[in-house]
């Protein structure tokens, strides 16, 4: 499995990305904290886990798409928010901090899941 951790000290926790060809591997791994069903249909998932947040793709061109990866990402940013035990929609007139730490999340994302060749 390929990983990359993003470190997010002012949240004192880091962001995990996975990719593997199944999520077998994760989902094994984490099974004992985590509920995890139907491990054989994600196209990805984002758990807490340890403290940290994991974002799993699964490593297929028909799943690493902008789609997957941003709504991961999406779900990655929201359990950051509340691992701080913030509500996300705090002040539902400005959204700029979630968008900021979205944009930040989603760049190294892509780097990560969808490498330029």
């Amino acid at each position: 499995m390929k990983t990359k951790e993003i470190d997010l000290p002012m949240f004192d926790t880091s962001v995990v990305l996975c990719l593997d060809k199944t999520t077998e591997k994760i989902c094994a791994l984490m099974r004992d904290s985590v509920s995890i069903e139907h491990e054989d249909a994600y196209e990805g998932f984002c758990v807490i886990y340890m403290g940290k947040v994991y974002v799993f793709i699964v490593d297929s061109e028909k799943y690493k798409t902008v789609n997957t990866i941003t709504h991961e990402i999406y779900h990655a940013v929201n359990k950051l928010w509340a691992l701080m035990g913030a509500d996300s929609s705090v002040n539902p007139r400005d959204h700029e901090p979630l968008a900021y730490l979205n944009g930040y999340l989603n760049e190294i994302a892509f780097k990560f899941y969808k490498p330029k060749k």
